[in-house]
């Protein structure tokens, strides 16, 4: 929800700026040909031309700055619902979407989608995230007014997801085993099965794809940075869970029926991956794969991709 308004906010910005702008041009060439000119080719020129002629160029000029407010609102927007998103690690939120009932569901229904938010990969660092927000809880909870029920509420709400973190963050989290590799490539993305239907090579990004429309339901993108005729026949990869030299990056992508967009995560660290390459037939390679995510994204298996030319 916030994602879209924020997208709204700077749409509109955007529009009513260009049409503050085009005002500005008619008028400047209505006065002169310089002057239309000018507001065209240097910046500047447009205040200049409004402070000229404030009758005629106090209507542009309130439209743009109306589409000022409107950027500043959404980015204000985004940046707030970003920061409050990471707060919260993602187990969290499914602890307490099982076990809060429907008081918990509310509250997080007035919060951001959060399954895009990274979570902290040491524990020292959760911890100390959640000894700030600890700190915050307490300081509402000391200027809380008794008879003010809403905020009461809403402070409970806090309190409950804060346990939940807690709690999440301390319990260790085993490893789930990868899947075999010498199945058809298969798993899960975001909780959701992963079964892969195209496979491609091309511009040194792998790409494991599941449904046939302009945005796959469910996909994996490794971007190996090959160069630009270097095939991947032959090579290997073997990254570690704990990897600290330069390594594939890891894309992982699904749909939300609620939402229009593609969700993603970027994984540059805290994965672990096998990946081989045998030629094939037919600009084809044969591939294998084990691919081990935090979150417990899984995909694991055989597949056959098409080497496509670069751009």
């Amino acid at each position: 929800m916030s994602f879209h308004f924020s997208v709204v906010l700077l749409a509109l910005a955007a529009a009513l700026g260009m049409a503050a702008w085009v005002w500005l041009v008619v008028l400047g060439f209505r006065k002169h040909v310089g002057w239309g000119l000018a507001v065209l080719l240097i910046p500047s020129a447009c205040l200049v031309l409004i402070l000229r002629d404030w009758t005629r160029g106090k209507r542009p000029f309130f439209l743009g700055l109306a589409a000022v407010s409107l950027a500043a609102g959404g980015v204000f927007v985004a940046v707030k619902w970003h920061f409050a998103a990471r707060l919260i690690p993602p187990a969290a939120v499914a602890y307490v979407r099982s076990h809060g009932g429907p008081l918990a569901d509310k509250a997080l229904s007035m919060l951001p989608k959060i399954a895009t938010a990274p979570v902290p990969a040491r524990i020292d660092e959760r911890l100390e995230a959640l000894k700030a927000q600890e700190k915050e809880l307490l300081q509402k909870k000391a200027a809380l007014d008794p008879k003010n029920k809403s905020a009461a509420l809403a402070l409970t709400q806090e309190i409950a997801l804060y346990n939940a973190a807690l709690r999440a963050a301390l319990v260790p989290k085993e490893t789930p085993a990868p899947p075999p590799m010498n199945a058809p490539a298969s798993g899960q993305i975001a909780g959701q099965p992963f079964s892969v239907e195209q496979a491609t090579v091309k511009d040194g990004i792998l790409t494991l794809r599941q449904g046939k429309g302009f945005f796959a339901d469910r996909e994996v993108s490794i971007f190996l940075f090959l160069k630009d005729t270097e095939s991947p026949a032959g090579r290997k990869w073997k990254v570690p869970a704990a990897q600290s030299a330069p390594a594939p990056h890891v894309h992982l992508s699904w749909r939300d029926q609620a939402k229009d967009l593609p969700m993603t995560k970027v994984f540059i660290e805290d994965y672990e991956l096998q990946l081989e390459f045998e030629s094939g037939a037919n600009g084809q390679v044969t591939g294998r794969i084990s691919l081990v995510t935090r979150d417990d994204a899984r995909v694991a298996g055989t597949f056959t991709a098409q080497v496509l030319a670069a751009r």
